[in-house]
């Protein structure tokens, strides 16, 4: 399997999410975390999503496996954007349809660059960062072709460790 790369949510509490994501799924190969810049300085530049994508691409030069919480799915759809042919397989949690504007909503349009065999959507039905009709409906908006499946959950906590690891596995080329 492809190297898998973790792109947590934004808040410095999404480290023990993204650390309890790798064991999970360091059985199934090289893992490696993602950990912002703002969770050592404390405070997040205006840029710092775009910051933290150069230096992604700078790390990544063979085809990977992107699992991705919160704010990280931005950033996921946003590698993708660039440079799709580096992207084995997608995992989006937890996608922040009520955080972000607009014109970062249309970045999920990227995924069509994917193959949607390839992706897995798991969003909570009650999510306060959006619900997984809200994802739903973005989706079909953006004609992905994609479907959201729907947790029932009221947080914005991914811990469906086993669902992401099925999937992966059933991806391996």
């Amino acid at each position: 399997m492809a190297q898998i790369v973790i792109l947590p949510g934004f808040s410095p509490t999404n480290k023990s999410w993204s650390q309890k994501m790798q064991q999970h799924l360091a059985k199934l190969g090289k893992v490696q975390t993602v950990e912002w810049i703002h969770w050592q300085t404390g405070q997040a530049s205006k840029n710092w999503p775009e910051a933290e994508l150069a230096k992604i691409e700078v790390l990544v030069k063979q085809p990977v496996v992107i699992v991705a919480k919160s704010i990280g799915t931005l950033i996921a759809v946003k590698f993708i954007a660039a440079d799709p042919k580096l992207v084995d397989a997608v995992v989006l949690c937890g996608i922040p349809v009520n955080d972000i504007g607009q014109k970062e909503l249309n970045a999920y349009q990227s995924l069509n660059k994917l193959d949607p065999e390839k992706i897995i959507c798991l969003q909570n039905d009650r999510d306060p960062h959006g619900t997984a009709d809200q994802v739903s409906r973005l989706f079909t908006q953006l004609e992905l072709g994609i479907k959201v499946i729907g947790k029932p959950a009221d947080n914005h906590d991914y811990l469906y460790f086993g669902e992401i690891q099925a999937f992966l596995t059933s991806n391996q080329d």
